[in-house]
């Protein structure tokens, strides 16, 4: 069988919709998902909010709003039924290690 290793934010876990969202509210933008092109966020938001669009990132609260992404979780748990290996791999700011782990007992 194999090894196979999942990124969880954007992955697994839709963090983007929860961000987007704390921007879009706190800046009255409609930024979405696929106004982003590259992974400079801070590129795509107003000027205003700058490189302070990764801070909301930096408050681990934001995995209280954060569901997985449909289908993510169903594609994990058949592919660990097949006997593979799953390991999830991620940047975890800090504060988040503790966060992240409990995000995925819950929905695991």
């Amino acid at each position: 069988m194999y090894k196979i290793i999942f990124d969880i934010d954007g992955v697994i876990a839709d963090l983007h919709s929860v961000w987007l969202n704390l921007y879009n509210r706190d800046y009255k933008d409609k930024l979405t998902i696929f106004n982003i092109k590259n992974w400079n966020t801070h590129e795509f938001v107003k000027a205003e909010c700058g490189m302070k669009i990764y801070s909301y990132l930096e408050d681990p609260s934001i995995y209280d709003e954060v569901k997985p992404i449909l289908g993510a979780l169903e594609t994990v748990n058949e592919l660990r039924d097949k006997g593979n290996t799953i390991t999830y791999a991620t940047k975890i700011s800090i504060g988040h290690k503790l966060r992240k782990r409990s995000w995925l007992k819950q929905y695991e």
